[in-house]
């Protein structure tokens, strides 16, 4: 017979789209699965998609669906598709073309069939209508009991036993295996073998743990492995009737339950359940009424109202001395000790007390005046003294060993009491609780509030909904209004949805000059790849005019580069042994420093390469790049093979000639070598003339004479100016006098 708390108000279903609509109802009304209490002629009608009953009106949630609608006796009214759904993978055998969203069953599962695990997007269980990605909350061996066919990653790790005393031990398994509950995939012959105490099965091994004991090894099949116990196990409990004087070790059955066998309450240790062949001690998860369920009797602590030591001064008392001996329980300063007779409605009252200070202290207890004759408000001559004291483990009586009287009341008279002994009574928690009577822990038996009230809060508690609040304690489904949808809320990532109201913090964002699908937002796609000695690699980027594009060190690097169409590319190597297999990729173009310290490749055109150096022999004006390919003429020839010098034509220079006819008889003395022929500004002269004094005269070819000089040599080489020489033809004479 249900005893539930009183409506306030008159419930009934306030919507005016609904066929019950009620104009006088002040709240809304619910059933007693939370379902609204309003009827809906048609989807047209309802509040929000969900499920129409005969008698009422279910929202959908995260555990209520439109199958289950159905399954229910409900007709679901779910949000309409918009477009037109189906499967949009090519590879399904059920590919629909005209597609234009994504089909998705009432599981949340696509609609693509798959023929085999080669065609399937992501690793899943193929159905027969369908297909369901794996997720932490979906596995290989849930959708094989779902009656799929589970699509696993691959991997290249040998799975199995890895314990070589485990008789399935596989000598070439590198990861160990386990079941779906979790189990050793290792097979072991006897409880000799085992890694540790636990439950052997026909093809596995479990541990114990909290959670799992022998007694339910043995009701899953398997045989349990049990540590042995040293000693003599049994009840070492003297209370209990079946008290084992020779045990040594507390003995306890496969549910942590002490083996002891107690007569009745007075006998236990603590507060539990009395089994007919056991004893459980109450803990938090184990209450007096789960006792009766498993046909225990429960001994719970008493419950009393917390003692009230206020007295009241008659103006006759009796002096009580505490100077005492012992007590047997520890009092803590302030901890109360009263005397307590009773008054004319068979309560006792408290006549007198005092705080306890240590083993002296001092009582007056009031006796009964003579004014209030209708009211006992003390002792009467002759009473017998209770004594009580409360304490924070509860309310205790007290046993006094007195010292010159037997413990009965004398007017004015001297009491001494030696020592205390205390009996546990109750807990003095009775009438204490919260006297809010708007809390939600509001206690109408409560006389005295103890603090611990808790506001009343109404609100949505469905945390599917925007409007869940999470410090409501009194659920108003009609505050609940709006699904909430997760999701990604930020237009810029890549994984925006545009349907979400909910913000998961789940967005995903390209890296920097990149868009979603990995390409570049403008500019090159420029990445640089491991290899080896990454410490010492270098590059850079420059345009034609040497403006640095771009420059890094070491990698991985990858990013977006604007380079245009014409650009130089350096590699450098510190070590001068080349970038050991890192290669650049610049679009679809890889570039690599093979060996060396540094090397340039030209993307595009930079203007013109060529040998800019005037001198050489393949000398290229219109060069821009000097791309170090000059070619020189050998000592003292042209660029043609000519001797530069060939008095004789004999096709023997003279610097080299020893019968020119010049008469110079010690080709030695007269060797040397003149250059650049031809010249332009500086004309160079290497001799032997060291220390020497020179002359030198130029003529030209008509035999003017049109320079001279004589020079003392302290070096072997001489330059002369000749830039404001006409162009022409010229004759140089050297000699050192001799």
């Amino acid at each position: 017979s249900p005893c539930e708390e009183p409506v306030v108000g008159t419930p009934g279903c306030m919507d005016t789209l609904a066929t019950n609509f009620l104009a006088d109802a002040t709240e809304a009304g619910f059933d007693q699965y939370g379902n609204s209490l309003c009827v809906y002629a048609s989807c047209d009608d309802i509040p929000t998609w969900g499920c129409i009953y005969g008698n009422g009106f279910g929202s959908f949630n995260a555990d209520f669906s439109a199958a289950q609608c159905s399954e229910y006796g409900g007709s679901p009214c779910e949000e309409p598709v918009v477009g037109t759904p189906g499967c949009m993978d090519t590879l399904a055998t059920n590919f629909a073309a005209d597609a234009t969203e994504a089909g998705f069953d009432q599981w949340g599962n696509s609609t693509c069939v798959y023929a085999s695990c080669e065609d399937i997007p992501t690793w899943g269980c193929i159905y027969a209508d369908g297909f369901g990605t794996f997720n932490a909350d979906f596995s290989a061996a849930q959708c094989s009991e779902y009656g799929g066919s589970p699509c696993e990653e691959p991997s290249s790790d040998v799975v199995g036993c890895m314990d070589s005393n485990a008789s399935n031990y596989d000598s070439l398994a590198t990861v160990q295996g386990y079941d779906q509950y979790n189990n050793l995939q290792c097979v072991y012959a006897s409880c000799d073998d085992i890694p540790e105490y636990g439950c052997i099965y026909a093809d596995g091994f479990g541990s114990f743990n909290a959670d799992f004991s022998a007694a339910q090894c043995s009701q899953y099949g398997g045989s349990p492995c049990e540590e042995p116990v040293v000693g003599t196990p049994g009840c070492m409990d003297a209370n209990a009737s079946n008290f084992n004087a020779e045990a040594d070790v507390a003995g306890l059955d496969q549910y942590g339950n002490s083996l002891c066998v107690y007569a009745s309450c007075d006998d236990i240790p603590e507060w539990g359940c009395i089994y007919g062949n056991g004893f459980g001690p109450f803990n938090a998860d184990f209450s007096a009424a789960q006792c009766s369920e498993y046909g225990g009797s429960p001994c719970e602590q008493p419950v009393c109202p917390p003692l009230d030591f206020t007295t009241v001064n008659t103006g006759v008392n009796m002096t009580i001395f505490l100077n005492l001996d012992s007590v047997s329980i520890d009092l803590a300063d302030g901890d109360m000790i009263g005397v307590f007779f009773t008054n004319e409605a068979g309560d006792l009252v408290c006549a007198g007390s005092s705080a306890w200070t240590g083993s002296s202290i001092t009582v007056a207890a009031w006796a009964d005046d003579t004014f209030t004759s209708l009211v006992v408000d003390g002792f009467s001559a002759g009473d017998s003294i209770v004594w009580k004291t409360e304490t924070s483990s509860g309310v205790y009586d007290i046993v006094p060993t007195y010292d010159n009287g037997d413990g009965i009341y004398i007017p004015n008279g001297l009491l001494i009491v030696n020592s205390l002994e205390f009996v546990y009574s109750c807990t003095g928690t009775l009438g204490i609780g919260c006297t809010d009577e708007t809390a939600i822990n509001y206690d109408p038996n409560a006389i005295q509030d103890d603090g611990t009230c808790i506001p009343t809060v109404v609100g949505c508690m469905d945390a599917h909904y925007l409007e869940f609040d999470s410090a409501a304690n009194v659920f108003d489904q009609t505050l609940c209004l709006t699904w909430k949808v997760e999701g990604c809320m930020d237009a810029f990532a890549c994984n925006f949805d545009s349907t979400a109201n909910f913000n998961n913090e789940t967005c995903e964002f390209p890296l920097e000059g990149f868009d979603c699908q990995g390409n570049c937002i403008s500019g090159s796609d420029i990445s640089v790849n491991n290899g080896n000695n990454l410490n010492e690699i270098s590059w850079t980027i420059s345009d034609c005019d040497g403006t640095e594009l771009a420059t890094g060190g070491e990698a991985p690097y990858h990013g977006c580069v604007e380079l245009g169409e014409n650009y130089v590319l350096n590699l450098q190597d510190s070590d001068g042994d080349g970038w050991n297999g890192t290669e650049m990729i610049i679009e679809d173009n890889a570039y690599t420093l093979t060996n060396g310290f540094e090397q340039s490749f030209v993307v595009g055109s930079c203007g013109i390469e060529g040998c800019m150096d005037a001198l050489a022999c393949n000398f290229d004006s219109t060069a821009t790049i000097d791309n170090e390919t000059c070619e020189y003429a050998e000592e003292y020839f042209d660029c043609d093979g000519v001797c530069l010098n060939d008095y004789d034509n004999d096709g023997v220079c003279d610097e080299v000639d020893y019968d020119d006819g010049l008469g110079i008889d010690n080709a030695k003395e007269l060797k040397h070598r003149i250059y650049p022929n031809p010249v332009e500004n500086k004309l160079n002269i290497s001799h032997y003339y060291k220390k020497e004094v020179l002359d030198i005269q130029i003529y030209n070819t008509i035999g003017l004479l049109i320079y001279e000089d004589r020079i003392k040599t302290v070096e072997n080489d001489v330059t002369i100016d000749v830039e404001n020489l006409s162009p022409g033809i010229y004759m140089i004479k050297i000699s050192n006098g001799k």
